[in-house]
């Protein structure tokens, strides 16, 4: 479980994360709006989501994803947007370029692979998608 917020005024739409440094451990909780792919082993994977909607969340624990991160795992946040919405020539992008991509860069600092998902993402969308509809977030440990 992760903890949503401690104010009345917590709300989420996508996602709640928890990051515990000491133990390397992550939790998350997201609605189908975020796309979550994980990275464990040199294998990528698609985590569900955890709920439709997560709504008013203060005070809540929610059911979550709870994941060790070891040197050379990764997770990655991607926008609805950016995997179902079509390009300029009619064609999402879609789940599967991202699992092998992540499987393509097992073991490579998290900068290379960012620079690996984002040029793949902007070489595919191209401008279609507004700025404020595209979000990419990477959690890598190198160790």
């Amino acid at each position: 479980q992760v903890s949503a917020g401690r104010t009345p005024e917590a709300n989420a739409g996508t996602a709640v994360v928890d990051w515990h440094a000491p133990s390397a451990t992550l939790s998350i909780a997201s609605t189908g709006c975020l796309y979550v792919f994980l990275r464990q082993d040199g294998r990528a994977r698609e985590l569900p989501a955890t709920h439709t909607m997560l709504g008013s969340v203060a005070d809540r624990c929610l059911p979550a994803h709870k994941i060790q991160l070891a040197p050379g795992d990764a997770i990655v946040l991607v926008s609805e947007s950016l995997v179902t919405e079509p390009n300029a020539g009619g064609t999402p992008l879609g789940t599967a370029p991202v699992l092998r991509s992540l499987s393509a860069t097992n073991r490579r600092p998290a900068g290379e692979v960012a620079e690996q998902l984002v040029g793949m993402v902007s070489r595919h969308q191209g401008t279609s998608i507004p700025p404020h509809h595209r979000a990419l977030v990477l959690v890598a440990d190198d160790g």
